[in-house]
């Protein structure tokens, strides 16, 4: 809880953040490792105009680590398990928060579900009235992409995004077919920065990384850290610093530039 959105707030609303935030820090005690350098489908399912192979593999280096501490991921941890239990009653549940690995990709889907057609990839997702269509959108869109990498993953016969409305308490079922040039998109992103992966080795330290993150193409997006060079940016600055190995001019018509 920062102090700034405390003193937003008069004296018996902040109590009353901080006795939630104490809650759920209670409630989840423990830190929730979701990366410790692996590549996480979530990394790879943004549009081709906001995904960034740089970024992806700075985050691998960095080995992100999440925190289950919020009240908006203990809401969705509710909302999970009241699907769970509903699946559970009818039978269908195949495997619940399964581990898929596709080289140093990692998944984990929330269900795989059987209801007499063959496996389904089933991930669970919504919106509240803060979020406009636009966002709405494009969380829909990043989401698909998710389901579509677990089914590669798992070999599944399709997949589905189940979308709540929370304002409304309605929920949608999104069809996610098997489409073999969606599904090359998408493991061509994974391989470029798997092979990059490789590259680095098991303990690469950040003048490698530097390397590795100026091998890679830039991005489309004007504000990526990692794909512009004026940036107060310690990294960035070092990245300069490395010597390029016979540096050729790019797109941009620039030599030696991120």
């Amino acid at each position: 809880m920062s102090l700034k959105k405390l003193a937003a707030d008069d004296i018996e609303v902040a109590a009353f953040r901080v006795k939630l935030d104490r809650a759920i820090q209670t409630l989840n005690p423990r830190r929730l490792q979701t990366r410790r350098r692996e590549l996480h489908v979530s990394d790879f399912t943004e549009t081709d105009d906001g995904f960034c192979a740089r970024k992806v593999l700075v985050r691998w280096w960095k080995g992100d680590s999440r925190e289950f501490t919020t009240k908006v991921q203990h809401d969705g941890k509710f909302r999970e398990e009241k699907w769970r239990v509903l699946f559970e009653a009818a039978g269908i549940v195949k495997a619940y928060q399964p581990e898929y690995r596709l080289g140093h990709l990692v998944g984990h889907p929330d269900f795989v579900l059987d209801w007499g057609f063959g496996d389904c990839i089933v991930d669970l997702t919504g919106s509240d009235p803060t979020m406009d269509a636009v966002f709405r959108s494009r969380h829909l869109g990043m989401k698909k992409r998710q389901v579509r990498l677990y089914v590669v993953m798992a070999d599944a016969r399709r997949g589905f995004v189940i979308y709540e409305d929370k304002a409304k308490v309605e929920y949608k079922m999104v069809p996610v077919e098997r489409d073999g040039a969606a599904e090359r998109e998408l493991i061509g992103r994974v391989g470029a920065v798997s092979a990059e992966v490789d590259t680095l080795g098991d303990d690469p330290d950040e003048m490698d990384l530097l390397r590795a993150v100026r091998r890679m193409p830039r991005c489309s997006r004007a504000a990526c850290r990692w794909c512009r060079v004026q940036q107060d940016s310690d990294v960035l600055l070092k990245l300069e610093a490395v010597p390029d190995a016979g540096a050729a001019p790019d797109d941009r018509g620039r030599a030696g530039t991120l």
